[in-house]
């Protein structure tokens, strides 16, 4: 009865604590919306400051021409910053170590499907002498190389 009881109010604290998290999510996304929202309001604001400080020494035509050219050009610069990225070390390191996990874990949920259906159709008294031929091998049979 106790680990029932532990078990419950665990899920329960899991439970509380993945809908803090959600609600702590979803506040961060609102925030991080109207930062961008602002942050865009003060590109606005910088174009239209550009333009007013160019305008009187070029002319209306080429301060906007020279306006365009900056955010053309920035735009190029974080534009091949961002193709140029690619994936480090480390997540290739995690992505191999993802899928060596994943190959084990179906090949021991093969095993555990396959032994029972082996177990009824060769019957226990096969089956116990398989796997204590494959110990056998497995411990007896090959000599331990040393380096």
């Amino acid at each position: 009865m106790r680990t029932l009881r532990l078990a419950r109010v665990a899920a329960e604290a899991e439970g509380l604590r993945l809908r803090r998290m959600a609600r702590r999510m979803v506040f961060r996304a609102v925030y991080g919306v109207v930062a961008a929202l602002f942050l865009l309001f003060a590109l606005a604001a910088a174009h239209a400051a550009i333009y007013v400080w160019v305008r009187p020494h070029v002319g209306p035509m080429w301060g906007v021409l020279i306006v365009l050219a900056i955010d053309l050009v920035i735009a190029i610069i974080f534009g091949l910053l961002a193709a140029s990225s690619a994936e480090s070390a480390a997540e290739r390191e995690a992505r191999d170590v993802r899928n060596q996990a994943k190959d084990q874990l179906l090949r021991s949920f093969a095993t555990f499907t396959v032994v029972p259906s082996l177990g009824r159709l060769l019957g226990a008294r096969h089956i116990y002498g398989l796997v204590l031929a494959a110990l056998t091998a497995q411990f007896l049979g090959r000599p331990k190389s040393r380096r």
